[in-house]
């Protein structure tokens, strides 16, 4: 259906205010000055029209999307109007104040019939970004203050500086930004430095957050918690509840989204961990004992067995941390390496891990293990270190 945005509004902007196609009169821009008010006016009739009538659903929703297409068109085109003549500006005023006119009439009664992932007038943006970068100043002010940890620092702020830089963007996009910051700055307000950052955290996978840069910061912190837990018993507890806990997503259509292209975080973490109790689940398989049937018939006796030369130290510490375990000892001369390749080879094949089956440790792995350290096997290390100090202590009463 033609509207005055597909025909008279369309004519003004693209036509009659275009300076190289027209020059309008001061008798001219007055009456269209006057007229403007009168066009909102039924503008809002002809949206009330629509959203009162009988028309299904969908008619209705077409028609007002069409209107806030071409609004936005339109808007976007007066705003490449930016040398008019001195006497025109009260024309584009009025004109830029018609069609706000009615994108807010169409967001505050029809939003439910608007698409979220439509690029924004330029004017509006602009609007928003004024906003937008004065809550980033705050909110920088306030991390400092609260400490936060650089990489969620950077990961944060880049996120309202890309917006602030963006020439297009996409009506969503900034909806959930101006949603974000104000729930942050109440989070802010609320929060000290020792529970700041947990609680940011909670906000972001809350808020949907679904950046692919907090995605692989937060992937990366489940592993380093993962890391601290040393037995395969703790580390599947962990895996477990992080599961149950991405598991309860209560799911609304409606719901912000960072970006809508992606799916939920709490999904995206959910397959994360399912992953990694998968990959563990199949190293405990891996690792039982198999079953073998002894042939029947009759039994001879045999002398018993004392020493069968294959036992091997079990340990719920990986490879990996295992190898660095040897690497401090060596270090802190608790152990004289000799020929360290001997040395290496010799705990490869005494040792028995998690997941490595009945073959044993490959001594070619074990030494590059040892060879090359993760900070994550550090820190498993080092929680082994910790608990060995505290069973001193309290065994002798050392501290």
């Amino acid at each position: 259906m033609r509207t005055h945005t597909t025909h008279t509004l369309r004519t003004l902007i693209v036509n009659d205010m275009d300076i190289k196609k027209c020059t309008l009169n001061k008798q001219q821009i007055n009456t269209w000055v006057e007229t403007l008010p009168e066009i909102t006016a039924e503008m809002y009739e002809t949206i009330c029209f629509f959203t009162g009538s009988i028309f299904l659903g969908k008619m209705v929703g077409r028609q007002i999307r069409q209107i806030h297409g071409e609004c936005i068109t339109l808007l976007d085109k007066i705003d490449k109007y930016q040398n008019l003549p001195s006497e025109m500006d009260a024309l584009k005023s009025a004109t830029i104040k018609c069609l706000d006119n009615v994108m807010d009439k169409l967001e505050s009664d029809c939003s439910r019939y608007l698409e979220k992932k439509v690029q924004m007038p330029i004017i509006h943006l602009r609007r928003q970004q004024v906003r937008i970068e004065s809550q980033t100043c705050l909110i920088t002010a306030y991390f400092k203050n609260l400490g936060l940890g650089l990489k969620l620092n950077k990961l944060v702020l880049e996120s309202m500086a890309d917006l602030l830089k963006a020439t297009r963007c996409y009506y969503y996009r900034v909806d959930y930004m101006n949603a974000f910051q104000d729930a942050l700055i109440e989070l802010c307000k609320k929060s000290n430095k020792s529970d700041f950052e947990g609680r940011l955290i909670d906000l972001l996978i809350g808020m949907n957050f679904n950046s692919g840069t907090f995605i692989k910061y937060y992937q990366q912190v489940m592993m380093d918690e993962l890391a601290v837990r040393i037995t395969e018993e703790e580390q599947m507890s962990f895996l477990n509840h992080l599961e149950r806990s991405f598991a309860r997503d209560s799911y609304r259509k409606s719901a912000l989204s960072y970006d809508i292209d992606r799916k939920r975080i709490k999904c995206l973490l959910s397959e994360f961990v399912n992953v990694e109790l998968r990959i563990r689940a199949k190293k405990v398989a891996m690792s039982r004992p198999v079953n073998v049937q002894q042939p029947t018939g009759p039994q001879v006796n045999s002398a018993p067995v004392t020493n069968t030369g294959n036992y091997k130290i079990r340990t719920p510490l990986s490879v990996d941390a295992l190898a660095y375990f040897i690497k401090l000892m060596i270090a802190a001369k608790a152990i004289e390496p000799g020929v360290k390749t001997e040395l290496l080879n010799f705990i490869a094949s005494i040792f028995q891990t998690p997941g490595v089956g009945s073959a044993g440790i490959s001594a070619t792995s074990f030494g590059a293990k040892y060879k090359q350290v993760v900070q994550s096997t550090a820190k498993t290390v080092r929680v082994i270190l910790v608990r060995m100090l505290k069973v001193l202590d309290d065994e002798f009463e050392f501290g």
